[in-house]
């Protein structure tokens, strides 16, 4: 589905990542159950409780995020390029050039 635009929510952005969460989600686990990303990685402010990534953590897990971008899912593309066509698939939707074709894994 696509996300109806509502104040200053990126509504582009979340209709093209939620293509891709389940992908994200699993990488995203299996990169802390392997410990590549660990506690070490992520900081409290003591304000107000809220942990995040580290100064440290962000250059990790960009660098293994680049990694993962290189990787082959089951149709023979790296996730770099099966972005790319989703955004040209939105792209040609949005300026009524096609009907709209969504990324299957």
């Amino acid at each position: 589905y696509m996300h109806c635009q509502h104040g200053r929510f990126a509504t582009l952005a979340a209709d093209l990542q939620e293509i891709f969460r389940a992908r994200m989600d699993k990488w995203l686990i299996r990169i802390i159950n392997d410990g590549a990303l660990n506690a070490g990685h992520f900081s409290e402010n003591k304000e107000t409780g809220v942990w995040s990534l580290s100064k440290d953590g962000w250059p990790t897990l960009l660098g293994l995020f680049e990694e993962e971008l290189m990787c082959y899912d089951s149709s023979g593309e790296t996730l770099a390029v099966c972005i790319e066509n989703q955004v040209q698939n939105i792209r040609k939707w949005c300026c009524g050039k096609d009907a709209l074709q969504l990324y299957t894994a």
